[in-house]
């Protein structure tokens, strides 16, 4: 039995497989996470736009050896809801220098859906 997308010639197949994986890709790009670091005043600044980021969502941010690792979830789900679109991440970057884990700073703008960490220069 042929299935409705095979029934079209193989361009409108063709074409609607390009359109969906073009589409699929730029909602990839909306989501995903940029991260940014500078150096000033002796501090390692990093901050790292997260889509779907809320002021309730728990973040894990760590240092091993030089690389930054930070986790968490970002989405939509409440608890209010029943309905729950939530995922988890993993975002990882080399620091430039060996810096001071224990005085780290980390501040959320749930807002900007911005993460900004600080983190001394040994």
């Amino acid at each position: 039995m042929l299935r409705p997308w095979l029934t079209k010639g193989p361009e409108n197949w063709l074409g609607e497989i390009f359109n969906q994986m073009e589409q699929l890709s730029l909602q990839l790009e909306h989501n995903r996470i940029r991260g940014d670091l500078y150096q000033k005043n002796g501090k390692v600044v990093v901050m790292m736009e997260i889509p779907g980021l809320q002021d309730r969502h728990e973040i894990d941010v760590r240092v091993e050896d030089q690389i930054l690792i930070v986790r968490g979830t970002t989405g939509s789900g409440s608890s209010t809801t029943t309905s729950v679109e939530e995922s988890s991440f993993i975002y990882e970057m080399l620091l430039p220098t060996k810096v001071e884990v224990s005085k780290m700073e980390t501040v959320i703008n749930p807002t900007e859906r911005l993460l900004t960490i600080r983190l001394p220069v040994l």
